[in-house]
């Protein structure tokens, strides 16, 4: 009977997770930015060629301007991921007459500003 409850402790040491000792201090968790992978440099890069697409998309003809945003659109997109600035950006370029807003750089900034601090 003794050998049950000797297997059964071991069994129990072995399944108990390790505690920490009282004075270990846990290490802190990576920045969110990292985890979200919204670096300086890929925010950077993208609000250049939200700036650049803002600037140079206006000669276009009117199906050129579509093709352009939307291109414009899968580059951001490929940059900083899936964000909803982003398609709403995409889809008020494709509008006539609002496509000479600067809409490209005022999504990337809001981006830019909503990113989580580290």
């Amino acid at each position: 009977m003794s050998e049950l409850n000797r297997d059964q402790d071991k069994s129990l040491e072995r399944a108990a997770p390790a505690l920490r000792p009282s004075g270990a201090v846990p290490s802190p968790p990576p920045p969110v930015a990292k985890i979200v992978g919204l670096s300086m440099v890929r925010l950077s890069l993208a609000l250049g060629v939200a700036a650049i697409a803002d600037t140079i998309g206006i000669p276009f003809g009117e199906i050129g301007v579509v093709v352009f945003d939307v291109c414009v659109g899968l580059v951001l997109f490929a940059i900083l991921g899936f964000r909803v600035e982003l398609l709403f950006a995409t889809v008020l370029e494709a509008i006539p007459m609002v496509g000479m807003f600067p809409s490209w750089v005022l999504a990337v900034a809001a981006i830019w500003a909503r990113r989580p601090k580290a």
